[in-house]
């Protein structure tokens, strides 16, 4: 997993870069496919719409890291959605998994 976060100084015009890079940038597309970018969160900030946060999910470390020393890639990404600084980014592997509603949910009586 790969989580980032930063502040936009726009959220429509943002929002609408992402919009197209998901949906009509084909070298987007391709990034992602040959990065092995399986899916990808996006988080807003309920006390400030310009803050957000994004989260994917790719296939393997490896991919993640290559996604990262992708230049072309990541500046396109940053000019298209007004960044001028490239935001910090964690790249993170799971190392447990906690649920409480299921728990919660075994200890509530069957009706």
């Amino acid at each position: 997993m790969m989580f980032w976060s930063y502040r936009v100084p726009d959220w429509d015009t943002w929002a609408n870069s992402l919009r197209f890079i998901n949906e009509e940038d084909a070298g987007a597309r391709e990034r992602r496919d040959r990065y092995g970018m399986l899916r990808r969160w996006v988080y807003r900030s309920v006390d400030d719409p310009n803050e957000v946060m994004m989260v994917a999910e790719f296939t393997s470390r490896r991919g993640a890291e290559a996604l990262l020393q992708d230049s072309e890639g990541m500046r396109r990404w940053n000019e298209r959605t007004g960044l001028e600084v490239f935001p910090p980014v964690l790249i993170t592997e799971e190392v447990a998994e906690l649920n409480w509603a299921r728990q919660l949910l075994c200890l509530l009586p069957l009706p």
